[in-house]
């Protein structure tokens, strides 16, 4: 089951890993920007009590940046709709965007039904043209990326 699960994500986290590479060439470690976004987090929390829960829940094998994800996200909650919005597009039209990926990602499973279940024996390096398996794969991570607040 844990591979299942592993190779669900695998085309997400290729996705993160390129945007990563992108801001990192603009010079924006995305990394380093968790590591002193937690810790900025972590020092705005008012001490002693919440600054010491968050020390402590960290110590106890919690990671920061998702503790520090959770008090941004609930913190910033009632803005995250409309900031999604503007980074992704409005409601009706992220669901045109994923209807249309999800009828070619039809299309290509249907019709490159033999290449789409061969896709661990083509060769890795087909002359820059990415394999039907992995444009369906790509076209699905797109979707899960529209799809969070929709």
């Amino acid at each position: 089951m844990a591979g299942t699960e592993d190779k669900k994500f695998e085309s997400v986290q290729r996705l993160w890993d390129a945007y990563a590479t992108i801001l990192q060439r603009r010079g924006l470690d995305l990394h380093m920007a968790v590591v002193d976004g937690t810790e900025r987090l972590r020092l705005s929390l008012s001490p002693p009590g919440a600054r010491a829960d968050f020390d402590e829940l960290c110590e106890k094998g919690c990671a920061g940046s998702v503790l520090a994800f959770l008090v941004f996200f609930m913190r910033f909650s009632p803005k995250i709709r409309k900031l999604w919005s503007e980074m992704v597009g409005e409601p009706a039209k992220r669901q045109d965007a994923i209807r249309a990926f999800q009828r070619a990602v039809d299309a290509i499973d249907n019709i490159f039904e033999d290449l789409v279940k061969a896709d661990d024996e083509l060769p890795s390096d087909m002359g820059g043209i990415a394999s039907p398996a992995k444009v369906a794969d790509s076209l699905r991570a797109y979707c899960k990326l529209l799809e969070p607040i929709s």
